[in-house]
């Protein structure tokens, strides 16, 4: 009895190894839950900005717009006459928003996995909605997107823009 031990007994290692692995296996965990969570949330910051975007985008040249010349009923299609001469014109399809410079149908993407869009004209009230161009003094812009982390999780971006050659 009276000798020196110099190593560990088998039931020391299993012990140490077990121990070690519950370790690694918690952090491990850990870290995944915190890394998707961070996708999840940043994939809903990317679907939002890209509706604030697009809202930004139509407001700015509503403002900048010498006249709307063109309505539509459905609420999904806008035609602006700018200072310059040009006409731009933007129009809801398919999950994509379209914009087209000197067009009536226009058909450059300029955002996608868009969920609806809804463009409203008002008159010089500010409050009577009106889909006759000639009559229609600000344009409201409403962007939703819906957000990948859940099936019915959908986040709406608008913003009202007055025609300043009125």
């Amino acid at each position: 009895m009276g000798k020196n031990r110099r190593g560990m007994t088998l039931l020391e290692l299993l012990l140490a190894t077990t121990l070690m692995t519950t370790m690694v296996v918690t952090v491990a965990v850990t870290l995944r839950t915190g890394h998707s969570a961070w996708e999840a949330h940043q994939n809903d910051a990317e679907k939002t900005i890209t509706a604030a975007a697009t809202v930004r985008h139509v407001v700015r040249r509503v403002r900048q717009a010498e006249e709307i010349t063109r309505l539509d009923p459905d609420a999904t299609e806008l035609e602006l006459l700018m200072p310059s001469g040009n006409t731009m014109a933007w129009r809801f399809r398919n999950n994509n928003v379209l914009f087209g410079v000197n067009t009536i149908t226009p058909e450059d993407i300029l955002s996608t996995e868009i969920t609806d869009m809804k463009l409203t004209g008002y008159a010089s009230d500010g409050t009577t909605e009106t889909a006759v161009a000639a009559d229609v003094h600000s344009v409201k812009c409403e962007i939703t997107v819906t957000l990948p982390r859940g099936s019915n999780s959908r986040r709406t971006v608008s913003s009202r823009a007055w025609l300043r050659s009125w």
